[in-house]
């Protein structure tokens, strides 16, 4: 059973959205091109190349508008041609005023690979403000696995959040969404499995940026064979993962509405 008493399974859901803490929590991707692959002793961290409307997964992270007008915004206009109209009907239903940066909502995924969408509005970028702006994000994304895990769900795809039209600086997201997942999975002993971060394929640059950061961390790696070559790879990653922190004053406290 969800948080608001839908089973993630079977896809029921109450007719009453009614706010969640964040305290409260809620099975795979078929990548197309796997760029960089580490993992955490109990999530394992994939980047891939492709649309985040290809996701397979039980819930994909759709980065929005507070209007929550679903065919503004890249991610979101793909979001919404996948999922189709339905969705939109659901946000302008449920939440005809929208949402604030403090707010994540839940809708059903309809035609996606998905079995739930979870709605998430993040502030614009300030450089005065950087460090609790990327303090806010590592938030937000703890308070999805947590959402996640409590509606059963084993995998998540979240798109390079900021990296749009928001201009966060796309050397900072990386380590910031990477540590965000590692924290969570170092902290809880967690059913999710796999967490996929999804970039199109015209965003070379994100690809640049997330390949050095994971090579970067990859310590004691030697010579393999062509045919255990991505198995090493992925075991140095993680284990140069662990060395890395990151410490962030938390300063926001994202709350759920559900839609289901």
């Amino acid at each position: 059973m969800s948080v608001d008493g839908s089973d993630v399974s079977s896809g029921t859901s109450s007719s009453n959205p009614s706010p969640l803490h964040p305290q409260q929590k809620a099975a795979s991707v078929i990548p197309k091109t796997n760029v960089a692959l580490t993992k955490n002793p109990g999530i394992k961290i994939n980047l891939m190349i492709d649309s985040i409307s290809n996701a397979s997964v039980d819930v994909i992270i759709n980065s929005t508008n507070k209007h929550l007008q679903l065919n503004i915004g890249a991610i979101s206009k793909y979001i919404l041609l996948a999922a189709g109209p339905e969705i939109q009907v659901e946000c302008n239903q449920k939440y005809p005023q929208g949402i604030s940066t403090f707010e994540i909502v839940i809708t059903k995924g309809y035609n996606l690979n998905c079995k739930n969408v979870f709605h998430l509005v993040l502030p614009p970028w300030d450089e005065n403000s950087s460090d609790s702006i990327l303090a806010n994000m590592t938030q937000i994304i703890t308070t999805c696995l947590e959402t996640a895990e409590r509606m059963g769900a084993k995998s998540l795809a979240f798109p390079i959040l900021g990296a749009g039209t928001l201009k966060y600086p796309i050397e900072n997201l990386p380590r910031t969404m990477s540590e965000a997942v590692k924290n969570y999975s170092n902290q809880n002993s967690s059913q999710i499995k796999d967490v996929y971060f999804m970039v199109y394929p015209q965003d070379t640059e994100i690809v640049k940026k997330f390949d050095e950061y994971f090579q970067g961390n990859t310590t004691g790696s030697s010579a393999a064979s062509s045919d255990d070559e991505d198995e090493e790879i992925e075991d140095n990653v993680f284990a140069g993962q662990k060395d890395v922190g990151v410490t962030l004053k938390f300063l926001a406290k994202y709350k759920i509405l559900t839609m289901l």
